[in-house]
């Protein structure tokens, strides 16, 4: 099962509890039927398609920035990072890949949420739901929001998405934040 992660260092390697780990970075967004409306919104998907980070060719998860993790086992404990210390930790706000359709935010420190019918979160069997009550979001986490025409309409409290990989060549990589 996928989680959503926000990092608030680079990673250029994965620590070895988490060496066989799939990680997704947000690259675009479409909508299954262009002419939303009230009757077709049931019926509609909002596509969100992904991009593996590959370690072995340099890639990296950078600090701030968002992105779904699936360990291969559970994670039991701690998991250490190499080559973080204080000087390399990022506090600022966290990162968004945007895309037409939505923007997977990231979020560093704990913050209260407030129910919103275009911010969904990560649950499980990979389905986004908005949140059901106002509450406390915790740190080191990644969000999502409806964007453009699929912000038009409420959406159920289980929205009408599904998560599918697609890698492409025509996504600019975000640049390290200062």
């Amino acid at each position: 099962m996928y989680n959503t992660i926000c990092l608030p260092f680079n990673v250029t390697s994965l620590p070895s509890d988490w060496a066989n780990a799939t990680i997704l970075r947000l690259v675009s967004s479409d909508l299954e039927n262009e002419e939303l409306s009230e009757e077709t919104l049931s019926d509609n998907n909002v596509n969100l398609y992904f991009e593996q980070v590959d370690f072995s060719k340099g890639e990296q998860m950078y600090a701030g920035y968002p992105y779904l993790i699936m360990p291969q086992s559970d994670v039991t404990g701690w998991v250490t990072f190499a080559g973080v210390n204080r000087d390399s930790v990022y506090t600022g706000e966290g990162k968004s890949f945007v895309t037409d359709y939505v923007a997977m935010h990231g979020h560093i420190n704990p913050s209260e949420i407030d129910v919103d019918p275009n911010t969904l979160f990560l649950v499980a069997n990979s389905r986004l739901a908005t949140p059901s009550e106002n509450g406390e979001m915790l740190g080191l986490r990644g969000y999502f929001t409806l964007r453009g025409a699929a912000a038009a309409y409420s959406l159920s409290e289980q929205a009408a998405m599904h998560i599918g990989q697609k890698v492409t060549t025509d996504t600019d990589t975000p640049e390290v934040p200062e």
